[in-house]
Order: C-alpha cells, then sequence, then structure tokens
C-alpha cells in the first residue's frame, strides 16, 4: 500500500477494485478486498440483522451490536437479512466499565508486538482477532470483553458485498 498513489486489487484475473490505498483499505467493495487488505486480516461474522425500535441489531456468532443510522438505512435499501459483519481488528478494544459491549470471548492466542498487542479471542466458534495497546497485558485464558469504534463495522450480504461502503456516516463517508 505504501508503494503506489492507486492500487488494483484482483481476483482469479477479475478486477475487485481500483483505487488510492487509503480509499480501497477503508471502504471495500466486497469481502474480498476487506479480507485482503489489512493485517491483520479483518474478521468476518455471519448472522442477521433485525429491527430495534427504529434501528437494526446485528446479531451472530456471539456478536450483537447496534447499526448506526446510515448502515442501517443501507442494509433495509439491499432489503436483506442474513449478513456478514466485518469487524477489523484495528476498531476493536477491550471494553472499558460501562462501555457497550459487542461479544465476549476468552483469549485463546497472544501476539505482543511492542507497541501493540493482537489477542486472539475465541467468541462462541470463531476467533476474533483484536488490536489492544502493547502495555496492556494479556494472557491466554483470560475473558475479554470486546467493543468496537461507533460505525467503524461492515456489513456484507450473501454475495459478498459491502452494502455499507458509501454509508455517510456521522456527516462523512464511513472510513473505519
Amino acid at each position: 500500500m505504501t508503494l503506489a498513489d492507486r492500487i488494483a486489487v484482483m481476483s482469479t484475473g477479475d478486477l475487485q477494485q481500483f483505487g488510492s490505498p487509503l480509499e480501497v483499505y477503508h471502504r471495500p467493495k466486497n469481502r474480498f478486498v476487506a479480507g485482503f487488505m489489512g493485517s491483520p486480516a479483518m474478521n468476518f461474522v455471519d448472522g442477521a440483522v433485525e429491527a430495534d425500535g427504529d434501528g437494526l441489531v446485528f446479531k451472530g456468532g456471539g456478536v450483537t451490536t447496534r447499526l448506526v443510522p446510515a448502515h442501517a438505512a443501507a442494509v433495509r435499501a439491499a432489503g436483506v437479512s442474513s449478513v456478514t459483519l466485518g469487524l477489523r481488528p484495528q476498531q476493536l478494544h477491550a471494553a472499558a466499565p460501562g462501555e457497550n459491549v459487542i461479544a465476549r470471548g476468552q483469549v485463546a492466542h497472544v501476539e505482543m508486538m511492542g507497541a501493540e498487542t493482537f489477542a486472539h479471542v475465541r467468541v462462541e466458534q470463531q476467533i476474533i482477532v483484536v488490536r489492544l495497546p502493547g502495555e496492556m497485558r494479556v494472557t491466554v485464558g483470560d475473558e475479554l470483553a470486546l467493543a468496537v469504534e461507533e460505525g467503524h463495522v461492515h456489513v456484507f450480504d450473501g454475495q459478498g458485498v459491502n452494502i455499507t461502503v458509501n454509508a455517510d456516516v456521522n456527516g462523512q463517508q464511513e472510513a473505519s
């Protein structure tokens, strides 16, 4: 990503997305691009959205989170209920007391990288990778409550299309 002003992401000979590195990273058009761009890769959780008052809530794989209004509108416009939620490890963190917890799990593996630590957290039957501050000490077996930065999720339909790619979050197009 650091060697070019524009990049093309291809899969099996087909162009998936073309744009600036930051555009492709922050606004991936589909699940393939989202999983390809970034290290560690984006976490994907299969589930469904359901109405909750005037909004929508995603539930699946031990993860529950309310979608911001722009994302809820995009999902409604797409007319889907079965979706995949995309969560970048960089947008996840250990939940502070009183913060909205989206998932709880047990640390299965820890990668201490110095300035940051990647915790691989088992939530139900899958592993969700979360980036933590390097000074935060976690060990295998610890219970960890996870939170996500509001609006920093991606919602993919059954064909892998990012239906929230152009959602206007907080007065600007999403940049997660």
